[in-house]
């Protein structure tokens, strides 16, 4: 009894002296978590500005440049940032080790090759922003097992494919960003059961086909849609002038159809409408005068017809406005008033102040 006694009292003495705890003394996942960082640091094969420097056996490894770690559970990493660094190499499976990140932010970088698929082991990851970089190879399924992530960003890579459909099993996602990559197929009409989704972009891959007429009916938080740069085809499904869109972007699609009268009273919220290079025809709504928030209107190169709704010189915000090359009607001065009070943009009396570029050329 007295030994043990003994023992303890020399434990606690010795703990004290050394500055350690028994609890700091094995911290769980110090081993792993470090490992793992040396794994993907000896991926990178170029490293300019020296960020790994500091990645050595001098400095505890939560204290590494780019590198959180958990207060709660010491020495766990919950967060990588090594943002605009100018990194290359590959990104380490060795990621997939790290199982409390909640953030991997790699994005302006010149990282090659494939993302590692065992990024979907990581199920407390909440954001995954691999942009501008120059990855190959399709989106991992595996991704789609990250039931936490609050934002996805892919954009300005080199990715194939199609997106894969069980991305809508993603329910907490706010964010999806896979611009700028050369994706394939259609879009999955999946994407429409994350409601939490507040913004979706996918301009400028080849993507075909309908946009899913279900989209508009239970995203209901969406309110910044691109989609332009794609092969679309067919019509806008009409439940999307029912959300609170501020950017609408479909420009150079396979589009057609016409514009609903009251766009204007259904997306009141609207900033950008970009809409040009596609099939559309009807008119041009005055409805849209009703969007006191347009800053940019685009609906360049279709088959709109009729009058130039003068409504439209009641949008003070405007800066940029082009309708070239549609069928609009000239014969009618009246339906130039626009035209004329641009014209007229350094007098005091005219209302459309804040505008600095506006295109009427005439198409057909």
């Amino acid at each position: 009894m007295y030994c043990q006694f003994f023992v303890a009292l020399f434990l606690s003495y010795y703990y004290c002296l050394t500055g350690f705890s028994a609890a700091a003394a094995i911290v769980p996942g110090n081993h792993t978590d470090k490992a793992a960082l040396l794994q993907f640091m000896a991926g990178v094969t170029d490293d300019p500005f020296g960020v790994f420097q500091s990645w050595n056996n001098s400095n505890p490894f939560c204290d590494w440049t780019g590198i959180s770690c958990r207060k709660q559970h010491p020495g766990r990493v919950i967060a990588i940032q090594l943002d605009s660094l100018s990194l290359s190499g590959a990104i380490s499976t060795s990621i997939s080790n790290l199982t409390f990140l909640q953030s991997l932010l790699l994005m302006n970088n010149s990282f090659s090759g494939s993302i590692p698929p065992d990024i979907g082991k990581l199920h407390r990851l909440q954001h995954l922003n691999l942009s501008r970089n120059s990855l190959t190879g399709v989106v991992p399924l595996s991704l789609t097992n990250c039931s936490e992530l609050q934002t996805l960003g892919l954009y300005y890579n080199q990715l194939h494919g199609s997106i894969p459909s069980e991305i809508g099993s993603l329910m907490k996602l706010q964010e999806l960003n896979f611009a700028n990559n050369n994706l394939t197929g259609s879009m999955p009409s999946s994407l429409a059961n994350i409601s939490s989704l507040v913004k979706l972009n996918l301009l400028y891959n080849f993507i075909q086909g309908n946009i899913p007429e279900n989209l508009g009916l239970f995203a209901t938080n969406l309110s910044y849609l691109s989609l332009s740069g794609n092969e679309l085809s067919g019509t806008i499904p009409p439940t999307l002038f029912n959300l609170s869109l501020i950017y609408l972007g479909f420009t150079v699609n396979q589009l057609h159809g016409s514009l609903p009268l009251d766009i204007g009273m259904t997306l009141p919220n609207l900033q950008t409408l970009l809409l040009s290079n596609n099939l559309f025809g009807g008119t041009l709504p005055a409805s849209l005068a009703n969007a006191t928030g347009i800053r940019i209107l685009d609906m360049s190169t279709n088959s709109i017809g009729g009058r130039v709704p003068p409504e439209l010189g009641r949008l003070q915000d405007l800066v940029h406005l082009n309708l070239g090359s549609n069928k609009f009607q000239i014969n009618d001065p009246d339906s130039w008033r626009l035209a004329k009070e641009r014209m007229s943009i350094r007098d005091a009396a005219s209302e459309m102040h804040a505008i600095r570029e506006v295109y009427l050329k005439a198409g057909h």
